[in-house]
């Protein structure tokens, strides 16, 4: 696997390739943007509303979803995860992998905790895995 920063719509993004396949990662959520397998044909849908301010959740692609799915919580619709910066932490095991540090949690989520996202990218698949470890 190997793995490059750049940038899609100014937002500062990884791609990753693998087997003929490529994916765009945005650090902005660690939001999944593109998934091209070896066959070159995009698979992921990226709406034109889509906005790019660093700030929204980014429309189209795969987000992650965190600490809570839609409104079923006391946090922003989905959680904050797909709104806050992720860091890229490099390739492990053939998979590239971001993490966020949530430090002292994000009020009202007051739980210390690193989420972690890992991406493995074949020429007919991709599969993010997502884990938590509290600190």
């Amino acid at each position: 696997m190997h793995a490059e920063a750049t940038t899609f719509r100014d937002t500062p993004c990884i791609r990753i390739e693998s087997d003929g396949a490529s994916a765009l990662v945005a650090l902005h959520g660690a939001h999944v943007l593109s998934w091209i397998p070896a066959n070159g044909r995009e698979r992921l849908f990226l709406s034109d509303r889509a906005v790019f301010d660093g700030h929204a959740a980014i429309r189209g692609g795969i987000p992650v979803i965190f600490p809570q799915f839609s409104d079923r919580g006391l946090l922003p619709k989905h959680g904050f995860a797909r709104t806050r910066t992720w860091a890229f932490d490099g390739i492990e095991e053939d998979e590239a992998v971001f993490e966020l540090d949530v430090g002292n949690g994000v009020a009202p989520w007051t739980h210390a905790c690193i989420a972690r996202l890992r991406i493995g990218l074949r020429a007919t698949r991709i599969d993010p895995l997502t884990a938590l470890r509290a600190e």
